[in-house]
């Protein structure tokens, strides 16, 4: 018989014997294997726990945070050389429309899926964008600005949303009448779209009205 370390607990411990592991009190483990019977109750040491780094993308978010404005060469390099893989040479602003497609797609809390696409339509066809692609994130600021300081405009492209939604869905979409209260069932109401950009334009660094 030979002592093994498979320690249940101060009283019981395990003893091998003919290649097979038996249960024996610590009194009887302590009578064959004197040497051995410190084992009993002990623990072996665990290891300490090493503190997680952030990773590339976290740090480059985290300085997102911290308003610092990239470059639209920085900022593709920083998110991933991932990004454009495989993509077929393009222009400075349509990187820039991936690069801030890639931002929402890990940013915009959108389960139903229509803000997103709007919200994309929208920056693609839009002026700052086009004169400003080389600072993406900047361009999606102001942009989230525009809306958000225009109740018509926004009320505009909130029934915007509801049309794509009800378009991806096959149903009638909710619109939300001025002066009326939203439908129950709305997925997408006044109130909560401009939340949605006001967080958005929050974790950019901007400020909402």
């Amino acid at each position: 018989m030979v002592p093994c370390r498979r320690t249940l607990s101060g009283e019981t411990g395990f003893a091998c014997r003919a290649g097979r592991c038996e249960t024996i009190d610590g009194s009887e483990l302590a009578k064959v294997f004197p040497a051995e019977s410190d084992l009993l109750g002990e623990r072996l040491p665990m290891q300490a726990e090493q503190p997680m780094l952030p990773s590339e993308d976290e740090e480059f978010e985290q300085e997102i945070l911290a308003h610092r404005k990239f470059s639209l060469e920085e900022a593709i390099g920083r998110m991933g050389g991932d990004l454009l893989k495989g993509v077929s040479p393009v222009t400075g602003k349509r990187q820039a429309e991936l690069v801030i497609e890639h931002y929402l797609r890990k940013h915009l809390s959108d389960a139903e899926g229509a803000l997103q696409i709007v919200l994309l339509r929208r920056v693609r066809e839009s002026e700052i964008l086009l004169k400003g692609f080389e600072q993406p994130f900047d361009a999606l600021s102001r942009i989230l600005e525009s809306l958000l300081d225009s109740g018509e405009r926004l009320r505009r492209f909130v029934g915007q949303v509801d049309a794509e939604w009800g378009r991806l869905y096959s149903e009638r979409p909710y619109f939300e009448l001025k002066g009326r209260p939203p439908h129950s069932q709305d997925p997408y109401t006044f109130d909560s779209v401009r939340r949605q950009l006001a967080r958005l334009l929050a974790d950019l660094g901007g400020s909402a009205s």
